[in-house]
């Protein structure tokens, strides 16, 4: 057999002394910790407050490269696995040249196809095809007499990225529905 009794809800006492004691030491312990903290941090930033003349200083473009050297933007032609364009110095000294993935581009700008060599962690990941649009490194200027001045930056991703861009809107529209 059970038993059965009434529970009341009990009242709240007033906090006794030993515990109002006990949170105005906590209190200022916390206090005697975080204002010197704080105190430092805000002498810290003073003396730390960047000075100066800051008119040299530009915010560039995220592609902006030493004077010659330029980022271009293709469409891969073709792709094949041979010896490496910059390898080219390495067999003039004797050395076996070293073979990579190449893609021939065709510059968005017009001219000639270009040997643009692909980076081997692409090579090995997702490679590049025919078709592709990529942005490559042209050192031609800098280093003129030296062949392999192409290399692989990037895939150009404008309509992915915006198309990732609206689906993320559609998200957030159809989950907050306007109200935050």
């Amino acid at each position: 057999m059970g038993h059965s009794h009434l529970h009341t809800l009990e009242r709240a006492e007033p906090q006794d002394a030993r515990t109002s004691a006990s949170r105005r030491r906590a209190n200022l312990l916390l206090a005697l910790i975080l204002l010197p903290i704080t105190v430092a941090t805000f002498i810290g930033m003073i003396a730390l407050w960047p000075s100066g003349d800051r008119s040299h200083v530009t915010v560039a473009d995220p592609y902006a490269t030493a004077p010659g050297v330029r980022f271009d933007v293709g469409t891969v032609q073709r792709v094949a696995t041979e010896a490496c364009p910059s390898s080219q110095v390495a067999v003039d000294a004797g050395a076996e040249a070293q073979d990579c993935m190449v893609a021939y581009t065709q510059p968005d700008t017009g001219g000639a196809q270009v040997p643009v060599e692909v980076t081997p962690e692409i090579a090995m990941s997702r490679g590049v095809e025919a078709g592709d649009t990529i942005r490559y490194l042209n050192l031609s200027q800098v280093l003129p007499e030296q062949a392999g001045t192409f290399v692989f930056v990037d895939f150009v991703r404008s309509a992915p990225i915006a198309l990732l861009a609206v689906l993320y809107a559609a998200v957030v529209v159809a989950v907050a529905r306007w109200r935050g």
